[in-house]
């Protein structure tokens, strides 16, 4: 156990030597409960490649962000992860990916999530065409709870992506899709997510094709004045590409219940500062009515960087969703 240890700081230390001691204060467990969780999902053990450019988790190449979802009446810690991100085979890469998943959801998934898990994943033509930085990540709740596994749709010819992701949706969920998607956006990703006792939840990840208002979108919660304020907020009269714009949505595969919304915002493309950022977060939290998130403290000691913020619907219910990734790297888009 003293061994492992050693070996799991010095994995963290090597992408974000806090981040143990940052997510068990914001989940109130013990930072070897997030050593483990690295070990367990792969995290590799070496900084690979010069500029760390094997990983599109994070537009620096590094494989780790913490995830905090603030909603009313309490929050949710995640960390994200891109497993063996450093393995230089695309096949072996995904395995490898695979068997943490497995390692990660052995206790928590139901029977539909390892059937939905491989009907989503391409093969191995696709990905080594089209897929260099790998087509899974996975997340996992802190303490140990939930698991999420997150799958690049970005694969095969382009006109046969909606074609294939939509089959894939309607097969695990029976909640209906708005018509006008396939016109209005391309589709980044699917993923799946499964907690204890809850009915597993299936999820889509699309950018815009074009600029357009939200709500021609069709999807519930994104036409709302909060949404409105959040993106006014947040991109004023900065610009930001549409690429810096992740729309996606959520559905349980065993009801018709209200599609959960979510719209994600790059922050490295809105290039606030530290400072900034924890102002920013205290005003959205207090004016969306959400618990603060509690990250401000780690920003503004330069311990974190936000990747991503994101405001998320589900009915009149409102969540705050903030992004870290590790302030010690610097890079460009990874394409």
């Amino acid at each position: 156990p003293g061994a492992a240890r050693s070996r799991l700081v010095s994995v963290a230390g090597a992408w974000w030597p806090e981040l143990p001691e940052i997510a068990a204060a914001l989940a109130g467990c013990a930072p070897q409960a997030v050593e483990e969780l690295l070990e367990a999902g792969a995290v590799c053990r070496e900084a690979g490649p010069a500029g760390g450019r094997t990983s599109s988790l994070n537009n620096d190449g590094t494989p780790l962000q913490l995830s905090v979802t603030a909603a009313r009446g309490g929050r949710s810690v995640r960390l994200l992860v891109d497993p063996a991100h450093a393995e230089p085979d695309a096949e072996r890469r995904m395995e490898r990916g695979l068997e943490a998943c497995a390692r990660l959801s052995a206790a928590t998934a139901p029977a539909a999530f390892e059937v939905a898990l491989r009907a989503a994943l391409p093969d191995g033509v696709a990905l080594r065409s089209g897929l260099p930085y790998g087509c899974l990540w996975l997340g996992a709740e802190l303490p140990r709870g939930g698991i999420a596994v997150y799958l690049s749709a970005r694969w095969g010819p382009s006109q046969e992506r909606w074609p294939r992701v939509l089959e894939w949706f309607a097969r695990f969920c029976s909640t209906p899709l708005p018509a006008s998607l396939p016109e209005l956006g391309e589709p980044a990703s699917v993923a799946l997510a499964a907690a204890p006792g809850a009915p597993l939840r299936v999820k889509l990840y699309f950018r815009l094709r074009r600029p357009c208002p939200l709500d021609a979108l069709g999807l519930p919660g994104l036409a709302s004045p909060e949404a409105d304020w959040f993106l006014a907020r947040l991109i004023g009269d900065r610009a930001l590409r549409r690429s810096g714009l992740l729309v996606s949505l959520e559905a349980s595969a065993e009801s018709q219940l209200p599609i959960g919304c979510k719209i994600d915002l790059c922050a490295h493309c809105l290039a606030y500062d530290s400072g900034q950022w924890a102002a920013l977060i205290a005003e959205l939290a207090s004016e969306l009515g959400v618990e603060d998130p509690g990250v401000s403290g780690f920003l503004g000691a330069g311990q974190a960087a936000m990747a991503f913020i994101g405001l998320g619907r589900a009915g009149a219910s409102c969540r705050l969703n903030c992004y870290l990734k590790t302030a010690g790297r610097r890079g460009g888009p990874l394409g």
